[in-house]
């Protein structure tokens, strides 16, 4: 259906500008994990954090998009 490709084209623009809005750790985070399809362990060794921390900080990035598209009267759940 056209409409829903539309639709689901709009979503990822919207995805993509609230990722670009956040803060350089969570949105380096957001890349690498979903992006460049990252591990933890690999991303923890690439910014010199540990495993825990980096998991911390994925489900803060992800927790601020949420909030982000919410915001702006989408909900991505």
């Amino acid at each position: 259906m056209p409409s829903q490709a539309a639709a689901r084209e709009e979503l990822a623009q919207q995805l993509a500008e609230a990722v670009a809005r956040l803060d350089e750790p969570h949105r380096q985070v957001i890349q690498m994990r979903r992006f460049e399809e990252m591990d933890v362990p690999e991303i923890a060794r690439r910014l010199d954090r540990s495993e825990n921390a980096v998991r911390i900080l994925y489900c803060r990035a992800i927790a601020a998009l949420r909030e982000a598209m919410k915001r702006e009267g989408r909900d991505p759940a």
